[in-house]
């Protein structure tokens, strides 16, 4: 009887060391799985997102230029406007004191 005792004790010993190590078989798989899906995290950020933003700073620079060459293009033109006013102007004038 105590053999069998014994014998129990030992089965039962190695069951819970089995599970023990299936506890820790499974707790190392989901250290993997985290690892790995770290890894995908910045694997994403580095082709998708960070690309993304560039392309998203590279169209806010280019859009902001153009606002900006629309800009000088009207004050350029608005400035020729006056100066060519400013020329007529004088033209007349200058031709209505000869004229005098």
């Amino acid at each position: 009887m105590a053999k069998q005792l014994q014998e129990a004790k030992t089965r039962q010993d190695v069951k819970n060391e089995e599970m023990k190590v299936k506890i820790i078989e499974r707790t190392r798989q989901i250290e993997l799985q985290e690892q790995e899906i770290l890894r995908r995290e910045k694997e994403l950020e580095a082709q998708v997102k960070k690309p993304a933003e560039a392309q998203k700073y590279k169209m806010e620079i280019i859009a902001q230029a153009e606002k900006e060459k629309i800009i000088l293009e009207a004050e350029a033109e608005a400035e020729s406007i006056k100066v060519k006013g400013e020329a007529e102007a004088f033209a007349i004038e200058e031709k209505a004191k000869v004229r005098s």
